[in-house]
């Protein structure tokens, strides 16, 4: 194939594909869809280069910190060690689970408040205090110091359940080894 040949070949090929992109479009009606069926070798290179669709990208799948931090335990030590982890963080969760779960708590008190409150009175300033407070509870709900520590409270609770895990893993391994070992 010359050059010459090439770039009729791919106009050719542009056309009969804008001839396919109105016939499918709904633009002949009544009229079926034109459909070309292209090998390899005929492909122009640009469409082989091109990025693929937003809808297609796979999603990157994320290994959290700790579950390579923090991987099955082999020895006695190892277990000691997660336990003082264990141990030392769980009293940070626990004050961050109870700022966070007083917080929600009032969040849904209002929430019910603001459902039986009437939006909308005769009273003008009546108006403007309950929208002052709608916003002064939006802006305290998506606080960025509130989610902060409520993403802050998630975490430790996925990293101290994955730390038990080990541990409770490792203890049945040990005692499923004793076990055996005291049967022979």
């Amino acid at each position: 194939m010359t050059v010459e040949d090439s770039s009729e070949f791919y106009t050719e090929l542009e056309e009969k594909e804008s001839e396919k992109v109105e016939m499918s479009s709904g633009n002949l009606s009544g009229q079926a869809a034109k459909h070309v069926i292209f090998y390899e070798e005929e492909l122009d290179h640009r469409c082989m280069t091109r990025s693929i669709p937003a809808i297609r990208k796979p999603k990157p799948h994320f290994i959290p910190d700790y579950k390579i931090k923090y991987p099955p335990i082999s020895t006695a030590k190892q277990r000691e060690c997660y336990k003082a982890v264990f141990n030392d963080q769980y009293t940070e969760y626990k004050e961050l689970y109870e700022d966070v779960f007083n917080a929600l708590a009032k969040f849904k008190e209002l929430d019910v408040m603001l459902e039986k409150l009437h939006h909308h009175t005769e009273n003008q300033q009546e108006n403007e205090r309950i929208r002052s407070i709608m916003q002064d509870y939006r802006k305290k709900k998506t606080c960025p110091i509130f989610l902060e520590k409520r993403e802050r409270c998630d975490y430790l609770k996925k990293k101290l359940t994955h730390i038990k895990q080990q541990i409770q893993e490792y203890d049945t391994r040990t005692k499923k080894d004793e076990s055996g070992a005291a049967a022979f």
